[in-house]
């Protein structure tokens, strides 16, 4: 965890420092050590809130892309009070959640219906996704939109379990690599046509975190989904498939 309060204001750890966790409202202890990245910690060492994963340099580096006041926001359903912490909720409330861990399809469906305008953004850095991804998956431009690309035979080439989903998966190869391969994102966009072939968008990093940080991200995203299904749908019909 990266805030806490202290005094009613929400700071990072320092050394020495006691605060308040602002989901539970229990005492939290920082921890400044000089192995693992600074972070704010239960006496128990438990996520209060169920959701919440143990958070890696990786989560860290991609909530310090946005605002500190869109990272680790408490999203509340105000019909039922059920609440979470967003890894960042933006000013209109789109979340985006990072995700590094395996994660259950119950819990990735919960997550959805929940925050009901989100992506996912996954860290997809392993050997064995990007080898199935760039040498067996990834094949040709698809030349009718612009950026997006054919992968052939979905379940072998991408992660089966982000595959098909209702919410929009960002998947990040970069990790520790230097090679220019990987720098940007590659988006599964959910479309309303089925096809044995999956299309992903090419997305520039800075492009997602800027358009982010303009609010228009979520625009763009259903203007990509609404044109996507629309060309497929045409294309289906064409061939009569």
């Amino acid at each position: 965890m990266k805030y806490a309060l202290f005094e009613g204001h929400r700071i990072e750890p320092k050394k020495g420092l006691r605060a308040v966790c602002p989901y539970c409202e229990n005492e939290v202890i920082s921890k400044c050590g000089s192995v693992k990245m600074h972070h704010w910690a239960h006496k128990n060492d438990l996520n209060c809130d169920i959701w919440k994963e143990n958070e890696l340099q990786w989560h860290r580096n991609w909530k310090n892309q946005f605002p500190a006041e869109w990272q680790e926001r408490i999203f509340t359903d105000t019909q039922t009070g059920e609440k979470h912490i967003a890894d960042v909720c933006t000013d209109n409330n789109f979340i985006i959640e990072f995700q590094h861990s395996p994660i259950s399809e119950e819990e990735k469906v919960s997550r959805e219906t929940f925050y009901k305008e989100m992506c996912w953004i996954v860290d997809a850095s392993g050997v064995r996704f990007r080898k199935r991804f760039f040498e067996k998956g990834l094949i040709y431009p698809y030349t009718q939109l612009p950026g997006f690309y054919f992968i052939d035979n979905p379940p072998n080439a991408l992660p089966p379990q982000w595959l098909q989903r209702n919410s929009f998966v960002f998947l990040d190869f970069k990790g520790d690599s230097d090679e220019r391969q990987f720098d940007d994102l590659w988006c599964l966009v959910p479309t309303t046509v089925k096809t044995t072939n999956t299309l992903a968008l090419r997305i520039a990093r800075i492009d997602f975190v800027e358009m982010t940080k303009n609010n228009v991200l979520p625009s763009y995203l259903i203007s990509l989904r609404d044109g996507l299904s629309k060309t497929l749908e045409a294309r289906k019909k064409r061939w009569h498939l």
